[in-house]
């Protein structure tokens, strides 16, 4: 009897545990589901897909950017920035970090290029305090342009800021030409093209472009028959006002004699040959009766 009773009893233990158990569990499938109810209502579930849908397009965006680091920019980014980086090599050359006023020179050329028909062009301009360069043009963006332009030969010929304008024009058409990269004597195909060179290998090849520049600048220049189509291109954009045509001419003869008495510019002509054939070219042809 007291068997029969200790098995009841162990027996009716067993159940009332599983009873316990199964309550638990079903206690937890409950917890769950209410937890996720209220994650839902309170739209954490949402925060959560948006934070994982943020870090995949920040990754994506790394991904773009690491490309664009492997390629070189295109030729209308590229010239600009080594430019640039010509001038900052150069600075200690050029002099151009010095204390100087505005000239108001910038603001006249606008207007003269308005008055003109050239519109919407950017352009700066730089100028140092050395005759080493009387004046020149950098490649840069397309419709934007980089001057250089020497205060002592703007003081030595006594420029006014229509002349100044002459000339800045001159070196915008040569630009717009692309002269100064039809000059370099190297392989551009680099550019815009994919980055497999070593650090090395690229800095060789950007101390070749550096010298390229020097050499164009610096002893190259312009030939002849550039010099032609450049000057004749002023005619054009110069003879419907015969006032600005008349100062153009007036501009040649005053740089024509300063090249040929001042020893500080007798390199101007090997540079841009020469201000008096420009003023034949533009001379009238005189008529043989």
């Amino acid at each position: 009897m007291m068997k029969a009773l200790f098995i009841l009893i162990i027996t009716i233990s067993a159940l009332s545990q599983d009873k316990r158990f199964q309550e638990q569990k079903e206690d937890a499938v409950i917890d769950y589901s209410s937890i996720r109810t209220l994650l839902k209502k309170d739209g954490l579930g949402e925060i959560q897909r948006s934070k994982e849908q943020k870090l995949k397009s920040l990754i994506s965006e790394k991904k773009k950017i690491e490309k664009k680091r492997s390629f070189y920019p295109s030729k209308d980014e590229f010239f600009s920035f080594f430019s640039k980086y010509w001038l900052s090599k150069n600075a200690s050359l050029l002099r151009w970090d010095f204390p100087k006023p505005d000239y108001g020179i910038a603001s006249h050329f606008k207007e003269f290029l308005e008055k003109i028909g050239l519109i919407e062009r950017k352009f700066s301009i730089m100028v140092i305090n050395t005759p080493e360069i009387t004046h020149f043009a950098l490649p840069s963006n397309p419709g934007e342009y980089i001057f250089i332009l020497s205060l002592p030969f703007m003081k030595s010929l006594d420029l006014s800021k229509e002349d100044i304008s002459l000339i800045l024009l001159e070196d915008m058409l040569r630009i717009d030409e692309k002269l100064f990269e039809k000059a370099i004597e190297m392989k551009l195909d680099f550019i815009g093209g994919q980055i497999k060179k070593s650090r090395e290998e690229l800095q060789a090849q950007h101390k070749k472009l550096l010298k390229e520049y020097d050499r164009i600048i610096y002893k190259r220049g312009f030939d002849f028959g550039e010099q032609f189509s450049i000057t004749k291109k002023m005619d054009a954009y110069l003879k419907p006002d015969p006032m600005i045509w008349s100062n153009y001419i007036k501009l040649l003869n005053k740089i024509n004699k300063l090249v040929k008495n001042n020893n500080l510019y007798k390199k101007y002509n090997k540079i841009y040959p020469s201000p008096q054939m420009q003023i034949k070219w533009l001379s009238p042809e005189k008529k043989v009766l």
